[in-house]
C-alpha cells in the first residue's frame, strides 16, 4: 500500500546496536532503534506489554488504532486509505 501513501515505521527494542544493525539494513521500511530496549518509556507510554505492538497512525501523527489481531491488519490498513 505504499503507492496509497501507507508507510511501515519500526522501532526496535533490541539491546544489542550491533544485532539490530545487520537485521535492520535489509527491511524495505523505515526501522530505528529505541536505545533504552526493553525499559523504552515510549514503549510504557503506549503500554507496550509483548511484541509485535502494532498502531495505525494517521497522516496527522493521530493514532487511529491498535490492532490486536494481526488478521484483521490489511482491512484496518484499508479503511483508512
Amino acid at each position: 500500500y505504499h503507492n496509497q501513501g501507507f508507510n511501515i515505521y519500526q522501532i526496535s527494542l533490541d539491546s544489542d546496536d550491533n544485532f539490530w544493525k545487520n537485521g535492520a539494513s535489509n527491511l524495505p521500511w523505515v526501522c530505528v532503534r529505541d536505545p533504552q530496549s526493553v525499559y523504552s518509556q515510549v514503549a510504557g507510554l503506549y503500554n507496550v506489554k509483548k511484541l509485535p505492538a502494532i498502531f495505525l497512525i494517521d497522516k496527522n501523527g493521530n493514532m487511529v488504532k491498535r490492532v490486536d489481531d494481526i488478521k484483521s491488519l490489511e482491512n484496518d490498513i484499508k479503511s483508512l486509505l
